[in-house]
């Protein structure tokens, strides 16, 4: 190249295709449709050899495995369920087949209460389209089932058996089913938008790997 003559506009074109790259990126990390996350392998790269280099993830910062919570948590809980065998073997032989409580119409009012808040809190959440659904979801499913499983236990009569037996077959267990399915599709749905978040920062990981080894060399000349 003689002296003096401008040097090629190369900078700016790459510019331009890295900034259109990550408007694509964003579209894909926003998107609800998981066939999209595998469009990232296949989208060019601007500063590599073309599609597929994506493949080849260079390794992010600080993306060692950890453990989500401490070993010693598991270990307590597994410990705690295997005391409560024996406990529940001495309550089966040891509590009476009848019992009288001062409280009996509060204990069950209570539990209807936190039963309907549940409820409540679990359909705000999905019609705002929250996150967190899947944990109000799993829980209301869990005492959906155990209001199943004591009105039907607890029914001192045929009458009351049969229409606990209803409730339970035609209310309580199907609505514990919608809000296991609710909290399994918040799950999917989580771990999709996490999987894309990870693909695309380890593209935009690549993106400034690659730029610095091109700036480098630049530098060293002047």
């Amino acid at each position: 190249m003689l002296t003096g003559e401008p040097a090629p506009q190369t900078e700016g074109l790459e510019e331009l295709e890295i900034r259109e790259e990550l408007e694509i990126l964003e579209d894909l990390a926003n998107s609800e449709d998981p066939e999209d996350l595998e469009d990232l392998d296949h989208l060019d790269d601007p500063l590599g050899d073309g599609p597929g280099t994506y493949s080849a993830a260079i390794p992010l910062p600080g993306t060692a495995a950890r453990p989500l919570v401490p070993r010693w948590c598991g270990v307590v809980l597994i410990v705690l369920g295997l005391l409560t065998v024996p406990w529940i073997a001495g309550l089966a032989v040891s509590l009476p087949s009848h019992a009288q409580t001062d409280h009996y119409a509060f204990s069950w009012a209570g539990f209807d209460v936190l039963l309907a808040g549940l409820l409540l809190w679990t359909g705000w959440r999905a019609v705002r389209n929250r996150d967190d659904i899947g944990v109000s979801a799993a829980v209301t499913a869990g005492l959906l089932v155990v209001d199943a499983w004591f009105d039907v236990t607890s029914a001192s009569s045929t009458g009351q058996l049969l229409a606990a037996l209803a409730m339970a077959l035609f209310v309580e267990l199907p609505l514990a089913g919608f809000c296991l399915w609710l909290a399994g599709r918040a799950e999917s749905a989580r771990r999709r938008r996490a999987a894309r978040m990870v693909a695309m920062v380890s593209r935009l990981w690549q993106f400034r790997s690659r730029a610095l080894r091109r700036v480098r060399p630049a530098a060293e000349r002047r």
